[in-house]
């Protein structure tokens, strides 16, 4: 597998999750995540771009980088209707509740939340729904 390739874009989006939640390697992880990116912007693999700045902003919430993770969840909501990838965007939309949760935007908190609802209910996952409620 080359380094720059698809594949490899898909693999350092999860290793950076893994990286910095089991390995507790936030910097080395967000280079990898950078990585992704790049490839997934390269390749025009909205899909890609959306999960890794999924994941990127479930690390940099479990790191309280309220403000990178409130700019990758608008970021990955914005490539929702590209990526068609329901459980992804249960997940970001999600996550965009609870940044704005905890940053005090309980307006912004409410509209993210009933859309992960919204959302989950169409995936019919429960571990989303449960979330979302």
């Amino acid at each position: 597998m080359q380094p720059d390739s698809h594949e490899a874009g898909r693999l350092l989006s999860e290793y950076a999750r893994v990286l910095a939640i089991e390995e507790g390697n936030y910097e080395d992880a967000q280079s990898a995540f950078a990585q992704a990116l790049v490839i997934a912007r390269r390749e025009q693999d909205a899909t890609l771009e959306m999960r890794t700045l999924t994941h990127a902003c479930y690390v940099d919430s479990w790191y309280l980088q309220w403000q990178e993770a409130r700019s990758r969840t608008a970021q990955a909501i914005e490539l929702a209707d590209q990526a068609s990838d329901l459980r992804a965007e249960a997940q970001v939309r999600s996550y965009a509740g609870l940044v704005r949760i905890l940053s005090g935007d309980f307006e912004g908190a409410h509209y993210h939340t009933q859309a992960a609802l919204s959302v989950a209910e169409r995936l019919r996952d429960r571990t989303w729904l449960i979330f979302a409620l």
